[in-house]
């Protein structure tokens, strides 16, 4: 959306929502490629190691707009609160990866996270 690929989008949003609580922990797996094309685009200020893990920093004020306008555009054809959106991010790009792979495979259901279903 908007120039990233959902992948790129999700882990904006997962960044976006946990700005808070990820400074100085690794981002999760998932979300690391995401990021450093983040970063290399300067939405987000990130720093990376020799193990491929990646240290979120903050968004950038260009990272915030285009989550803020991306977040919009989504919500023009359902509204979804925040957690909610990046749930369906995440489910998105999960479903991506999937169908790239050989076998059938389901995405993944987080039982933490039943309300934001």
């Amino acid at each position: 959306m908007n120039g990233l690929t959902v992948e790129q989008e999700a882990a904006l949003a997962y960044l976006y929502l946990h700005q808070d609580d990820t400074f100085g922990q690794p981002v999760c797996k998932k979300h690391s490629r995401g990021a450093m094309t983040l970063r290399e685009r300067g939405l987000i200020k990130a720093e990376a190691d020799f193990s491929g893990h990646v240290y979120f920093q903050n968004l950038t004020s260009s990272g915030a707009s285009h989550y803020d306008t991306a977040r919009a555009q989504r919500r023009a054809f359902i509204a979804f609160d925040d957690d909610a959106d990046e749930l369906a991010l995440e489910l998105a790009a999960e479903d991506k990866a999937l169908k790239k792979a050989v076998e059938m495979q389901f995405v993944t259901v987080d039982e933490d996270r039943i309300v934001d279903y």
